[in-house]
């Protein structure tokens, strides 16, 4: 139990930081899984056992927004803009039928909330900053009418971005968003496939790994 006062280790740790630094000084929030996370909780976990799903999958289907099947259905970035931008359709006719509208205003609201908070800084330009502690209160008030729970996402963009923003000047979060790093990854799984081994206590599995790269990096200069 005292090992950690003692700096008993048995490899170094790679980060060598003051006490008094935040994790937020150098983890910054993912804006991207940010945003998934909330709009397909909300759709997945609140919307659809309210009026189900084929019924519920009529929004995104008149916006011409489909659903990837990763581990389960999920709407990936620019889905979830789209849905954000377009949250009034939840109470049209084609949607609702017969069901009651009242049960999806709060998602509305929390949706309409949360599209505020990415316009102002889910971007790379700065931050409004005197409208952002309006926005949060407004989408904290907004998701707790829908009276599900908190995920671990939900309470970071309610709790957190802020926070992040400081360290940052204000800049917007798409300065640093991983989305880069998802778009290069999902580009060399198309070089990886060529060359894959699917076991890496394959000997070769290190020089099929080279070659991957050197194709993927050879072809993207």
């Amino acid at each position: 139990m005292l090992a950690k006062e003692c700096f008993n280790v048995v490899n170094l740790p790679l980060f060598k930081e003051s006490e008094e630094t935040l994790v937020l000084q150098k983890c910054l929030v993912p804006e991207l899984h940010l945003m998934q996370g909330f709009v397909n909780y909300l759709f997945w976990v609140g919307i659809v056992p309210i009026i189900g799903r084929d019924q519920a999958l009529t929004w995104p289907i008149k916006l011409n927004v489909i659903s990837k099947d990763y581990h389960g259905n999920i709407f990936e970035g620019n889905a979830c803009k789209t849905l954000l931008q377009n949250s009034d359709l939840l109470l049209s006719k084609d949607v609702l039928q017969e069901k009651n509208p009242l049960a999806l205003v709060p998602f509305v609201s929390a949706f309409k909330a949360m599209n505020c908070v990415v316009e102002n800084c889910f971007s790379t330009k700065k931050v409004i900053k005197n409208l952002l502690k309006t926005q949060i209160q407004t989408l904290k008030k907004a998701f707790t009418a829908t009276e599900l729970p908190q995920t671990l996402k939900i309470h970071i963009i309610l709790n957190h971005i802020e926070d992040c923003l400081k360290f940052l000047a204000y800049d917007g979060l798409g300065t640093w968003s991983e989305q880069a790093g998802e778009s290069v990854h999902r580009e060399f799984v198309k070089y990886w496939d060529k060359y894959k081994i699917n076991s890496v206590d394959n000997t070769s599995f290190g020089k099929h790994l080279k070659k991957a790269v050197v194709d993927f990096s050879s072809t993207n200069l």
